[in-house]
């Protein structure tokens, strides 16, 4: 269908939940409004004409199926992790936008209205796809390149055939360390003098040291500079008119303020004063859910990155007051690290399972981690049968989360590519051949200790808040992106002249002790460097058929626990063709080897716990708390259907773009 087709909307539908709450099934049906029928002259009257009319719709409704006429039809999809944000984003694409523009404008609109996982003082990872050009590779550059030409490190069209329909874009800007506020001696000993003297024995988890280079704004003007179709500054609207006229606090924000005070036993009003300017409440207490909560500051600052560009940030007056803010903090950003190339443009990873090529963000992100687990997991021929009871379930589950611990061994050896030599690592965990040989070492009967599946010890890791964003365009284009501030509510620390949330991406790199430091031959993968990026586990994905069709589109928000859901979740709706929403409401279990226990959300079913325990050999943990939040997007490939739902975990609802089937 063209995209100048007039497209409707429905307020709900589609949206994953109805009004009440309850599950709704995103399969379109026609919608049609009848007239009302009869009078006032008699009740007999009336219901005679309303069936009637009951009857006259069935039939015209029946033709209309019959003929295909008059359908409704899902054309495009927006997925957040607010309602409010899957609808700007939906909004955006009705008024013709492209999906990156979607992308944006939901992000910015989850950085206004869940501010604890994302915003403009953070960074993203994020893939997406786009219809071939009139002819083929046409403007590629160092951020695209043209399916299946990829060879021997360079970009190159061979031939009309070899386009396939499909670009892929990258874009890798999320947490990169400052470059000057860290200094190096040599090779060896640089670890010493920038460890020993900014990190070793300081905290660094939140506060002015986490706080790493803010890129977002930059990435969303690159990717609009790319692929906008309609104005930067519309993109904006949305979120300055909540930033200013106020907006209710939602669940999930109200949900992390508790658990981030009470986890690390901070006080907002004591310790951070300027969070709780926005946050707290009169009173001094932290704001609850459907508080409202204003955010002039950041307002006027979108409003002038609306209107100027990233520039606004990044140069001038607004520039040198947000720097000198981050120094009074004692924080290591700097005028240098402003004027650098914020932005990466890297080629994503292609997996390819069956007909289906799935696109990838490359380390330092956990797509890696996801695609390999997929590879292992793909030999297993599964299908709807290998859960049918709760003894196969079990055994299914065993399946991967051995899986699970022999991807998350080789996470161990991931670093920054552009600062650590994994291209041998890289090319073993993205090769069938490799993920087979794994998947002769998982015993089927029973589990083992971490030493089975790697020599490496690690240490238990975590990350907290992450938004994803996922949209389908009626072009068929197709953008997944994970944006991310770290914790919940980042450093904790906002800038003052801004209003800008700084993030504590720093504390997800590595740190040794003093004593292993002393010892140290090499540069771990992970440790600190100036302009490096920290190990990550977000993971876009998109996964597009022999046409180059998206057909689905995944990621989700929850640290160390992304890949495995991403995983689980596509497992689920790929190969065991549960429904959408089937797939994503399950619940979900984890292992990332270090702790060697198996997670599982709360309401697991007992039963497949039990088998996993006593005959497999599984150590069981509970979390508390939910194990991730996704969203996804998939088109059924057999009814052409748009399907798209939000994580109810987090009170998310997609929304729907819709057209007429003719």
């Amino acid at each position: 269908m063209p995209t100048d087709a007039v497209l409707g909307d429905e307020e709900g539908v589609g949206d994953g939940l109805t009004k009440d709450g309850n599950a709704l099934n995103t399969k379109t049906s026609p919608t049609k409004t009848a007239r009302r029928c009869g009078g006032k002259r008699s009740i007999l009257i009336a219901v005679v004409v309303l069936l009637v009319c009951v009857l006259a719709l069935g039939l015209s409704l029946g033709l209309a199926l019959k003929s295909g006429q008059g359908q409704r039809l899902a054309i495009g999809a927006v997925a957040a992790d607010h309602p409010a944000c899957s609808r700007v984003g939906r909004d955006i694409l009705k008024e013709g936008g492209s999906a990156v523009d979607a992308a944006i404008a939901s992000l910015l609109c989850d950085g206004v209205r869940q501010p604890h996982s994302m915003g403009i003082g953070g960074g993203l990872i994020g893939d997406n796809t786009h219809p071939a050009d009139s002819s083929p590779c046409a403007g590629l550059d160092s951020a695209d390149y043209c399916r299946n030409t990829y060879k021997a490190g360079s970009i190159q069209a061979e031939s009309e055939m070899a386009w396939k329909q499909v670009r892929v874009l990258h874009h890798d800007i999320s947490k990169i360390a400052p470059q000057s506020g860290i200094h190096q001696r040599s090779r060896v000993r640089s670890l010493g003098s920038l460890s020993l003297d900014k990190f070793i024995n300081k905290s660094f988890r939140q506060g002015p040291l986490s706080i790493a280079v803010p890129a977002e704004v930059m990435a969303y003007w690159d990717a609009h500079q790319k692929y906008g179709k309609l104005p930067w500054a519309t993109l904006f609207e949305p979120a300055i008119k909540m930033a200013r006229d106020g907006h209710p606090l939602s669940n999930s924000s109200a949900r992390a303020l508790q658990l981030m005070t009470k986890r690390f036993n901070v006080s907002l009003k004591a310790e951070f004063p300027q969070l709780c300017k926005s946050y707290c409440n009169e009173r001094g207490g932290l704001k609850l859910e459907g508080d409202e909560v204003k955010l002039p500051a950041l307002a006027k600052t979108l409003s002038g990155i609306a209107k100027h560009g990233p520039d606004y940030l990044y140069k001038g007056e607004v520039a040198d007051r947000l720097l000198q803010e981050i120094k009074q903090f004692g924080g290591l950003v700097t005028k240098a690290d402003f004027e650098g190339n914020l932005t990466r443009h890297e080629r994503p990873l292609e997996y390819q399972y069956g007909d289906l090529t799935m696109y990838v963000p490359g380390a330092p992100s956990g797509g890696p981690v996801m695609g390999l687990i997929l590879e292992i997991l793909e030999g297993f021929n599964l299908t709807p049968a290998d859960i049918e009871t709760p003894a196969a379930e079990a055994a299914t589950y065993h399946k991967i989360i051995e899986a699970f611990k022999f991807a998350y061994a080789d996470r161990l050896k991931l670093g920054d590519p552009h600062f650590v030599q994994i291209h041998d690592l890289i090319k073993k965990m993205t090769s069938p051949a490799y993920a087979a040989s794994l998947r002769e070492k998982i015993d089927l009967r029973r589990t083992h200790n971490a030493s089975h599946y790697t020599d490496i010890t690690g240490q238990p890791w975590d990350e907290q808040g992450t938004a994803q964003i996922n949209v389908l365009a009626p072009n068929g284009d197709a953008v997944a992106v994970c944006s991310t501030i770290n914790y919940y509510f980042g450093s904790l620390l906002v800038s003052p002249s801004t209003g800008i949330i700084l993030n504590n991406e720093m504390a997800d790199f590595s740190t040794p002790n003093v004593s292993y430091l002393d010892g140290l031959k090499a540069v771990p993968p992970n440790y600190i460097e100036p302009g490096k990026q920290p190990l990550s586990s977000m993971a876009p994905a998109i996964f597009v058929d022999g046409a180059g069709d998206p057909r689905l589109i995944i990621g989700s928000s929850g640290g160390a626990r992304i890949s495995t859901v991403n995983a689980q979740v596509a497992v689920r709706i790929l190969w065991l063709k549960q429904s959408v929403e089937e797939a994503v409401r399950h619940k979900r279990f984890h292992h990332q080897l270090f702790p060697d226990k198996v997670k599982w959300e709360p309401g697991f079913n007992q039963g497949v716990l039990d088998l996993l325990h006593n005959k497999y050999g599984h150590e069981l943990q509970p979390r508390t708390t939910y194990m991730a939040v996704l969203q996804a997007i998939y088109r059924d490939p057999d009814t052409r259907q748009l399907h798209a739902f939000s994580d109810e975990r987090k009170k998310g609802k997609a929304s729907l773009l819709y057209g007429d089937a003719s």
